[in-house]
C-alpha cells in the first residue's frame, strides 16, 4: 500500500490511535513520530517529537484520548499531548533504573504498568484523570522475574495484568483496592509459570474481550493460554 520513511535507525515499534487516522512510531534514533492520514489515505508526518536521549522501545496511545506514551532506552516513560497547534512533551516519568521496554494502560486509561531490564514492574496512577498524562509509582514489584522483562498486556476488564520476560517465564497479576488510602490499587501474583517457553518470552498480549493471553519467545514458539481470573 506504502512505505513510510523517515527515521535515521531502526523503527522499534508502530501504534494506530483510536480512530485510525493518526499512526505513532518510534525509533533507535531517539525520536517519535507522529503520521496523519491525508484525504487520499495516505500518511504524511506532522510532527517528530524529541524528548528521549536514547533509543525509543514502544509507542502507544492513550486508550480514551489522543495522547501518546513511549519509552527506551533512557530509563524514561514520556507522555505527549497536541497543544497550542503542535505535538509536545507533557510529562516525563522516572523511577526505573534501567531499559524501560514495555507499558501498557488498563482499559479506562487511569492505571498503567510498565516493565524493564531493571527486573521490576511498575504500576501507576495518572494524578488528574480528567487532564491525564501525569502518572504517579503507586507499587513497585520484583522478585517475580530474574532476568529482563520485556512485555506487559492488560486483560479486557483491567483486573489481570501478564509480563513475560527473559528468564522464559509468564507471570499473571491481579489488581486489588488496596488498604491504604494513600495506595487505593494493589498488585498481587496470581500465577508465575517459570517454564512457559523454552527461551525469553518476547511478546504477551490478552485477547481484546476473553481471558485469553497470547504469548511468543525466542524458542519459535507462540503459545494461547486460558487465564482463569479466580484462581
Amino acid at each position: 500500500m506504502s512505505t513510510l520513511e523517515g527515521h535515521e535507525s531502526e523503527v522499534k515499534s508502530v501504534s494506530f490511535s483510536r480512530d485510525g487516522k493518526k499512526l505513532a512510531s518510534c525509533s533507535r534514533d531517539k525520536t517519535v513520530w507522529v503520521w496523519e492520514q491525508e484525504a487520499g489515505g495516505d500518511f504524511v508526518c506532522s510532527s517528530v517529537l524529541n524528548g528521549h536521549t536514547q533509543d525509543v522501545k514502544m509507542v502507544k496511545w492513550f486508550p480514551q484520548c489522543e495522547m501518546l506514551l513511549s519509552c527506551g532506552y533512557d530509563d524514561v516513560i514520556n507522555t505527549w499531548a497536541f497543544e497550542d497547534d503542535d505535538w509536545g512533551l507533557k510529562t516525563s516519568h522516572k523511577g526505573h533504573t534501567s531499559t524501560v521496554w514495555s507499558a501498557d494502560f488498563a482499559p479506562t486509561g487511569d492505571l498503567m504498568a510498565s516493565v524493564s531490564d531493571d527486573n521490576t514492574v511498575r504500576l501507576w496512577m495518572d494524578e488528574n484523570p480528567k487532564d491525564p498524562g501525569t502518572f504517579t509509582c503507586i507499587s513497585t514489584l520484583s522478585g517475580f522475574h530474574i532476568r529482563s522483562i520485556y512485555s506487559c498486556s492488560w486483560n479486557a476488564d483491567g483486573n489481570l495484568l501478564a509480563t513475560g520476560a527473559g528468564d522464559d517465564a509468564i507471570t499473571i497479576f491481579r489488581l486489588e483496592k488496596s488498604t491504604d488510602s494513600m495506595v487505593p490499587y494493589q498488585l498481587s501474583c496470581l500465577e508465575n509459570s517459570k517454564s512457559a517457553h523454552d527461551n525469553d518470552v518476547n511478546c504477551v498480549a490478552f485477547h481484546p474481550s476473553e481471558n485469553i493471553l497470547a504469548s511468543c519467545g525466542d524458542d519459535k514458539a507462540i503459545k494461547l493460554w486460558n487465564v482463569i481470573a479466580d484462581a
